[in-house]
C-alpha cells in the first residue's frame, strides 16, 4: 500500500543509518521493530514482576500463577 505523508529528514537519515536499508526498506523495517518491542512491553506489561529469592522456590513453583 502506498501511503504519502511528510517525515522529518534528519529522522529518515537516522533511520536509514541505524537500520542499514534506504528511505522506505528502512522505514518499514523501524516500524516493524517499534511493532515489535511495543508487543513486547505490554506482554511484559501483563506477566507482572515477581521478586525471587532464592529461599521462594518452592513456593514460587506451586504458586498458583495469575
Amino acid at each position: 500500500m502506498r501511503t504519502t505523508f511528510d517525515v522529518d529528514p534528519e529522522l529518515l537519515k537516522e533511520v536509514e543509518k541505524l537500520m542499514g536499508a534506504k528511505s522506505s526498506k528502512a522505514l518499514n523495517a523501524a516500524l516493524a521493530e517499534l511493532i515489535r518491542l511495543k508487543r513486547k512491553e505490554r506482554l511484559l506489561a501483563s506477566l507482572g514482576h515477581r521478586d525471587l529469592d532464592i529461599d521462594d522456590w518452592y513456593e514460587f513453583r506451586h504458586s498458583e500463577r495469575t
